[in-house]
């Protein structure tokens, strides 16, 4: 049977006017109702022994999962563990180790308070006509989910910008924002979050800065991915097989990134490529496709979401 597998990222009960678009708890619980009752939803073992199969020949399967490291989602943990089911939260290991804010989420944290219009009218103040022509079709493809504008400003930080965009958010941040230290304490998973999660099979690898990682230099892919593992399994004490790619949209994947992957030892990994994961996929496991918690009500109206 083809995998579903559904990612999450904000789990809150208040959401600012942009930029942040959390799931409110009770939703939370409501979404899992609807997918459990469709499907039943694998441990990381059983995905596994899935993936190892071809097929899981049990009935339809969905594999949750939770991206960014990001405290707020221990509630959600502690929904699944008292309904008797897991999920894998995929940990970016400086916001552990370093305690200070990822510039992906400098960069919500900013748009949440500082509209589009006014970050777009810094950069290009400060970068002209190197940000004028962009692949607006790759923009639209990595953000399927934002307004034409949000999709240009995050494309243009997020992939243009390169090693200028940490230099840019960094000012923008303390301009508009101030201090990000005691915010990086109250955004992010403890250590001692993590070892809660390894202890139940339920930690994976976001990498280490949560940079794109097919932007990057081969070398450089394969030591952010294994300086991750590294450290999350001496804090958790526990095998780490499994890695959601920063970003996981078409620019920041590639067959490079799926061999470091391969090479650091990791068994599975997860893109943000849509769609459901057929036989096909099953022969590449670490270039998995998912859906975003977002899509739950439409791929249910759809038929989609519908057990066989």
């Amino acid at each position: 049977m083809p995998l579903l597998s559904i990612n999450h990222h904000y789990v809150r009960e208040i959401a600012p006017p942009q930029a942040i678009y959390p799931i409110t708890i009770r939703e939370f619980q409501r979404r899992i109702a609807i997918l459990h009752a469709r499907f039943r939803i694998l441990t990381e073992n059983e995905l596994i022994k899935a993936l190892e199969a071809g097929s899981d020949d049990q009935g339809s399967s969905c594999f949750l999962t939770f991206d960014d490291g990001l405290a707020e989602q221990m509630n959600a943990a502690a929904v699944l563990e008292r309904l008797g089911l897991t999920a894998v939260f995929f940990v970016p290991t400086a916001a552990i180790t370093e305690r200070r804010l990822a510039s992906v989420h400098k960069t919500h944290i900013l748009r949440s308070i500082v509209s589009d219009e006014i970050l777009m009218r810094d950069i290009e103040k400060q970068f002209g006509e190197r940000i004028c022509r962009i692949d607006l079709a790759s923009a639209a493809s990595q953000y399927p989910y934002d307004t034409p504008a949000a999709q240009r400003l995050k494309y243009i930080i997020n992939f243009v910008l390169k090693s200028d965009a940490e230099l840019f958010i960094d000012r923008a941040f303390e301009l508009y924002c101030g201090s990000d230290t005691s915010a990086a304490d109250q955004l992010y998973m403890s250590r001692d979050d993590v070892r809660w999660l390894a202890a139940r099979g339920m930690l994976g690898t976001h990498g280490h800065s949560h940079r794109p990682l097919a932007q990057l230099a081969a070398a450089d892919i394969e030591r952010e991915i294994a300086r991750s593992i590294d450290i999350l399994q001496v804090i958790g004490g526990r095998e780490v097989i499994g890695i959601s790619y920063p970003y996981g949209g078409p620019s920041a994947v590639s067959d490079e990134v799926y061999s470091a992957a391969s090479r650091c030892g990791l068994r599975y990994g997860f893109t943000m490529i849509r769609g459901r994961n057929s036989f096909a996929e099953f022969a590449a496991p670490l270039a998995l496709h998912r859906y975003d918690t977002q899509d739950v009500e439409q791929l249910v109206t759809s038929g989609i979401a519908r057990a066989s």
